[in-house]
């Protein structure tokens, strides 16, 4: 074979394998960003599900009633153990005035302010014996869900999916249109 017939190959072959090779590694950056953003929304869920329950037994007055003691003592164990596991997603943020070096690797630095929401929610609802803490709770919940909302980043989720998969969610479907729409109008 001459130097020119192997030329042409490789000059043919390189530009083929390097789109195999793009193709190949932007599924799998998709397939990995997929599967971080649902066990985030995993973890966000079972958090927020918590969150809202503590909300609503505060709001019916049943959390104070000392027959609640044991589903009150669950409820919040499980936000507890929601900031542990969360660590691993949002780990600490570390100073240069190193504050904390002194605690174990996981708590060392500031919480992240993903968990401080929650972190905080804990602090008020452990503590309260009051109704009007739920706006508190309500406006801590939010924030929450506005944080890790900016972290999955639904918006830029469903353009992708629409590329890979073809299913289009309709972003500025507001119910007034969606009305508008389903009646001819």
């Amino acid at each position: 074979m001459d130097f020119d017939a192997l030329e042409l190959i490789v000059s043919i072959t390189l530009p083929i394998l390097g789109g195999i090779w793009g193709i190949i590694t932007s599924t799998r950056k998709y397939e990995l960003t997929t599967q971080l953003r649902m066990e985030l929304l995993s973890w966000y869920t079972e958090t927020s599900r918590t969150m809202i329950d503590v909300i609503h037994y505060i709001s019916s007055g049943l959390f104070y009633e000392n027959s609640f003691v044991q589903e009150k003592t669950a409820l919040l164990s499980k936000l507890s153990a929601q900031i542990e596991i969360g660590r691993f997603y949002f780990p600490n943020v570390l100073n240069k005035n190193g504050y904390g070096n002194e605690k174990p690797l996981a708590y060392r630095g500031n919480r992240h302010a993903i968990l401080e929401f929650v972190y905080t929610f804990y602090t008020v609802a452990s503590k309260s014996h009051n109704v009007t803490d739920n706006k508190i709770l309500w406006d801590l919940e939010r924030e929450y869900t506005s944080a890790v909302f900016s972290v999955i980043d639904p918006r830029d989720r469903n353009k992708k999916h629409k590329r890979y998969t073809n299913l289009a969610i309709d972003e500025n479907l507001h119910y007034n249109n969606y009305l508008r729409q389903r009646n001819g109008k």
